[in-house]
C-alpha cells in the first residue's frame, strides 16, 4: 500500500565531539610521582580496646555529682534538737 518513495529517509547523527575519556585519558603511572602522604590517625582512634570504659559495667556519671564522693550525711546533736 505505501511506496517505498513514501517513506522518510533514514540519518545517522554527527559523531559527538572528541572528549575526555578513551585510551589517550589513561593517566601515565610512572611519571604521576610518588603516592601523597597520608595522615596518622587520631589519637583517639589508638587507644587500645582495654582503655575504653564499658559503658554498660562502669555507667557514665550523668547528673553532676561524682559517685565517688557521697553526700555528707546531716549530723544533729540529739540534745539541742527539738522535736518538729
Amino acid at each position: 500500500m505505501s511506496n517505498e518513495s513514501d517513506a522518510p529517509t533514514p540519518h545517522t547523527d554527527p559523531r559527538p565531539p572528541e572528549g575526555p575519556g578513551g585510551p589517550d585519558a589513561v593517566p601515565d603511572w610512572e611519571s604521576a610521582g610518588p603516592d601523597p602522604i597520608v595522615p596518622d590517625q587520631p589519637r583517639s582512634a589508638q587507644v587500645a580496646d582495654d582503655a575504653v570504659p564499658d559503658e554498660l559495667d562502669e555507667p557514665e556519671d550523668t547528673d553532676g555529682s561524682d559517685s565517688d564522693e557521697s553526700e555528707p550525711e546531716k549530723q544533729t546533736d540529739p540534745e539541742t534538737e527539738t522535736p518538729a
